[in-house]
């Protein structure tokens, strides 16, 4: 599998960097140009067993993928397609001299032929690498934001 990862230190709360991450319903308010969430599947979004239904812009075009939150720890939350194949993304959350660190890592396949998957992952873990980015900047601005008093 392929690995796809990004940082980034915030100057904001880890508890109100992990709601951010953790509410589905809030990811639309950070994800990267290209990507949106096109609805909750489950009525609570911030819980083990939440859904959405994302459309994200990886390969040649557009992908649908219905994302889970797979597993939640005070520190992780882990999501993937329901039946945990193709893809599972880690946020992974600490603290570092008063910054709320965090870390974004994609394990993913891609394809079945292997000169194809191979250029078929190196595409997709170069987007990854650049979409993710721009997300953690985005959820780094409203975070600390937040943190400033700004209307969320």
């Amino acid at each position: 599998m392929a690995t796809a990862r990004e940082s980034i230190a915030i100057e904001a709360p880890k508890g109100a960097v992990f709601a951010l991450i953790r509410d589905q319903a809030q990811r639309r308010r950070f994800l990267p140009d290209g990507w949106r969430v096109l609805r909750t599947l489950t009525e609570q979004t911030d819980v083990v067993g939440s859904r959405m239904e994302v459309e994200a812009r990886l390969g040649p075009g557009p992908t649908l993928q219905v994302v889970e939150v797979l597993e939640m720890t005070e520190d992780q939350i882990v999501e993937g397609p329901p039946t945990r194949d193709n893809f599972i993304t880690t946020w992974t959350l600490g603290e570092s001299e008063g910054s709320t660190v965090v870390e974004l890592e994609t394990k993913f396949s891609y394809g079945e032929w292997f000169e194809f998957a191979l250029f078929g992952e190196w595409l997709v873990k170069r987007r990854l690498r650049r979409a993710y980015r721009q997300m953690l900047q985005r959820l780094k601005a409203l975070a600390e934001g937040a943190s400033a008093g700004e209307i969320p």
